[in-house]
């Protein structure tokens, strides 16, 4: 329906099929679950574990860190004056810091998806709907597409 907002209300109910006294009948409405789906926001898939080790390195000061560490092992290889282990302490200790900024990051976006998982269950909200000439409670999930919504003070518009 383009431009519903500037039709009449005559136009959208003969448009969507329906009717402002009955509503859809259920058979009608369980057609029209079928043909269009849940009433959802689909979500995006997840990152893979790699792509959010990957976000964690995009940051420009772990960049910058990433190169130090590298500039350090180049001159910890190609001094000459010191060929012990302790010219490569300064490099590993960078890299740790890093590992474990990277972990720290992960962990805490796998909680945060976790808990948004978990809210978006709990709101599972409820809407008035015409059906059969009767108002029924239906999940905001299943109006489809001509439904006819019924609305009072305080409630929240199933959209």
């Amino acid at each position: 329906l383009n431009s519903a907002h500037q039709r009449s209300v005559d136009d959208i109910l003969h448009a969507l099929k329906t009717n402002a006294k009955t509503g859809l009948t259920q058979e009608e409405a369980d057609i029209r679950l079928a043909n269009y789906g849940k009433n959802l926001i689909p979500r995006s898939s997840p990152p893979t574990m790699f792509e959010q080790i990957a976000e964690q390195f995009e940051d420009v000061l772990v960049r910058i860190l990433l190169i130090a560490a590298c500039i350090s092992v180049f001159i910890a290889v190609t001094d000459d004056a010191s060929k012990d282990w302790t010219a490569y302490v300064e490099p590993i200790v960078i890299l740790l810091i890093l590992i474990a900024n990277a972990t720290i990051g992960v962990w805490q976006e796998m909680k945060s998806e976790k808990a948004l998982d978990a809210l978006l269950i709990l709101q599972a909200s409820k809407a008035q709907v015409l059906r059969d000439g009767k108002e029924v409670v239906i999940n905001s999930s299943d109006i489809v597409p001509g439904d006819i919504c019924i609305l009072r003070n305080g409630d929240k518009v199933p959209a």
